[in-house]
């Protein structure tokens, strides 16, 4: 992101506007600056005002209309900015992407102004209002007129009245006082009616609207004049949830049942211009003193806000479930991670043990049975046996790692499906013999071709052997077969051992999954071998799939493999040159022991001559006068460190020629990048082997013959 924002406000390759082209004077340029600053300054107040606008009329309609026409005006106001500035600071890339934003902020304005066309054209004119309002008057001047025609009319009789009977004259002066009241109590009636916040409507008793409050009119879009004498259901229009015409009318109900149930009714209305709204409504019946329903009269109020408070009620608690439910399903997540935690730590403890044992009870033969050479070899054996099995488990919990993090790197070659099984089951075969298995083979006689890294695949086939040979009684069978097509290689791995149960077995490659978790009970391992599996055959393109019957049914594993065509054949290579004796060798550890272990198995096994130092600075020292041809130096050593040491046995005469080796416990690209910075030509993790070593005395740098081979010592 920075790179980017630095990249928009970067002028390079762009002069100042007064030095494009020899055309500009002062009085142009000057004239383009102050009428660019004039346009953004009217654009900037121009949105001002819109704003100001906006905010001080809440009632206006289309707010958003306004907004976006305001930022369309600041936008362009900005481009003029842009303009002017650019005389000085060529920001073209920048001006660019203004520019850019106003075109999106003006089509964003005119998309936005289409959807509201017909809501604007709804709107009644000027002269629709001044229409109605002169026939409101006119009807108000009509009816001051009839008033005052029939007030005469009423004097006149009155007054003839008066002059035939001073009796009837006394009754006429009552009725007038009775008027009066009623016209009083009238008046009251329509500015109460005005006031509520519900509407009223009433009606005579053939259903004709009589009477109408300002609330009813706002809510059916009616005036009160317009609906006068018209049918109720031509202006209180019901709907359904779909929108069509409901048959329902309160007040017909009203006026049939002659009561009122007193239970208020929620309904959906049609207004006038169209649209729809949610009402809550009741009508009563009006009754004369005789009790004769004589019209109906019905209140009805604006639900809408409460129902969309409710659904939104609602929906909160929908979410809140939802959020509950998902926070349940967390923790009984990271319950089951702690769960599979412990359980792994306990296996491993478990597993680290079993070697460990064997190794100090067989360190303890040795130093007794040093005249028993057999036993002295069993002893030997076994140890070599322990160790390769705590370097499995150290390696598998590494594999798994880079894995995971994505820092494993596939060395992808042509091979033969046939030498990956054969290299699996050579891998596999001690515990096989072990239980005393039977292991079938059934391959297709025409050779299938696979584009691997062949030490994982192998690692991968023979974890799942191994997994099949734990988990099947002694003398069980094991059967290997495959079949391919054009696409690829289908491996079946068949077993008829304890099975797995129907529960675990979607879970059976996961991470730290094992069919028992009781360390008496066992078979070995951390669980994280078939997790290996299924990453790695899927880094190639593949998959793998388990199948099972249930406990004491046994178990299929499938492999599918993309295949490749058969590759050319290249050159027969000579055979592999053998290390030459006889080398000088500087080991560089601060831990005694490992030192003189290391030494003595460089004299004893290849007869090189070997000096020891325990420290960077001794290293350095011991090296000038022994002039070694492979260094074999620790990392972690007190005072300066392995990395510094190779930097400085660099700079010593003849150091450029020496085979430099990185011995640590840490295998990482990072620390293989770290290492080779400092001056390492191989970079080896602790412990190294036998044949890690062999192969280092035949690099090319110290044994040009073992180049023709393109032999590679890197692990």
């Amino acid at each position: 992101m920075w790179d980017f924002l630095t990249r928009l406000f970067d002028t390079s390759g762009f002069p100042p506007r007064w030095n494009c082209g020899t055309g500009w004077t002062p009085f142009l340029g000057w004239l383009h600056i102050f009428s660019d600053l004039g346009i953004w300054s009217a654009y900037l107040a121009i949105p001002c005002v819109l704003s100001f606008f906006v905010w001080r009329r809440r009632d206006l309609p289309f707010r958003t209309i306004f907004l976006l026409f305001g930022a369309f005006i600041l936008a362009c106001g900005t481009t003029h900015l842009l303009e002017a500035i650019i005389f000085w600071w060529p920001i073209y890339r920048f001006a660019g992407v203004v520019k850019c934003f106003t075109a999106i902020v003006s089509w964003t304005t005119v998309f936005a102004m289409v959807p509201i066309v017909p809501e604007v054209l709804q709107l009644r004119s000027p002269n629709e209002l001044e229409r109605e309002i002169k026939e409101r008057k006119k009807v108000e001047a009509e009816l001051r007129e009839m008033q005052g025609r029939l007030e005469q009319r009423v004097a006149e009789r009155t007054a003839e009245l008066a002059q035939a009977n001073t009796a009837l004259r006394l009754e006429m002066n009552e009725r007038s006082v009775v008027s009066d009241n009623l016209r009083k109590q009238h008046g009251w009636l329509r500015v109460t009616l005005a006031s509520i916040a519900d509407g009223v409507i009433a009606t005579d008793q053939a259903g004709r609207i009589s009477l109408m409050n300002r609330c009813a009119e706002q809510l059916t879009g009616w005036g009160s004049l317009a609906a006068a004498e018209r049918p109720l259901e031509e202006v209180f229009q019901e709907v359904d949830a779909d929108g069509v015409a409901s048959e329902a009318n309160p007040i017909r109900q009203a006026l049939q049942a002659g009561s009122n149930n007193g239970v208020p009714r929620a309904a959906r209305i049609r207004h006038r211009d169209g649209s729809e709204r949610a009402i809550e409504e009741t009508a009563t019946p009006i009754l004369s003193d005789a009790d004769e329903i004589i019209g109906a009269v019905m209140v009805f109020h604006d639900i809408s806000e409460r129902l969309r408070a409710e659904q939104a009620l609602r929906d909160s608690e929908q979410r809140e479930r939802e959020r509950a439910s998902e926070l349940e399903r967390a923790v009984q997540e990271v319950r089951n991670a702690d769960r599979r935690k412990d359980e792994f730590l306990a296996m491993l403890s478990h597993e680290l043990r079993n070697p460990l044992a064997p190794l100090r009870n067989a360190l303890l033969i040795v130093k007794q049975m040093q005249h028993e050479p057999e036993t002295l070899q069993w002893a030997v054996e076994m140890m070599e046996r322990q160790i390769e099995n705590l370097v499995r488990l150290v390696d598998d919990l590494l594999d798994v790692s880079r894995i995971t993090r994505g820092k494993i790197e596939l060395k992808r070659a042509p091979i033969e499906l046939q030498v990956l099984v054969e290299r699996a089951v050579e891998i596999a075969k001690p515990l096989i013999d072990e239980q005393r298995h039977t292991l079938e083979i059934a391959l297709p006689p025409t050779p299938i071709w696979l584009d691997v890294d062949a030490v994982r695949m192998a690692q991968a086939l023979a974890n799942v052997l191994n997994n099949a040979a734990k988990y099947t009684e002694a003398g069980g069978a094991i059967s290997i077969s495959a079949e391919a097509d054009d696409q690829g290689a289908t491996l079946r791995f068949q077993d008829n051992g304890v099975g797995i149960d129907a529960a675990l077995l979607p879970h059976v490659f996961d991470l730290f999954t094992q069919a028992d978790h009781s360390l008496e009970r066992s078979k070995g391992g951390l669980g994280i071998g078939l997790t290996l599996v299924r990453s790695l055959i899927e880094m190639h393109g593949g998959s793998v799939h388990a199948y099972s019957d249930g406990l004491g049914h046994g178990s299929e594993f499938v492999i599918r493999l993309p295949r490749i065509g058969a590759p050319r054949p290249l050159p027969e290579q000579a055979a592999l040159a053998a290390p030459a004796p006889g080398r000088r060798v500087l080991v560089v550890e601060d831990n005694v022991g490992a030192a003189t272990i290391l030494a003595r198995l460089l004299q004893m096994v290849w007869s090189h001559q070997v000096e020891v130092a325990h420290d960077g600075t001794a290293a350095i020292a011991l090296a000038q006068s022994f002039q070694p041809e492979v260094v074999l130096c620790d990392l972690g050593l007190p005072g300066i460190s392995g990395c510094e040491v190779a930097r400085e046995l660099r700079k010593l005469p003849g150091g450029e020629r020496w085979l430099l080796v990185a011995l640590t416990g840490y295998g990482e690209e990072k620390d293989r990048a770290q290492t080779a910075a400092a001056g390492f030509d191989q970079h080896l993790v602790k412990p190294p082997g036998v044949e890690q070593l062999r192969e280092l005395f035949i690099h090319p740098k110290i044994n040009p013959t073992g180049a023709a081979h393109g032999e590679s010592t890197e692990k």
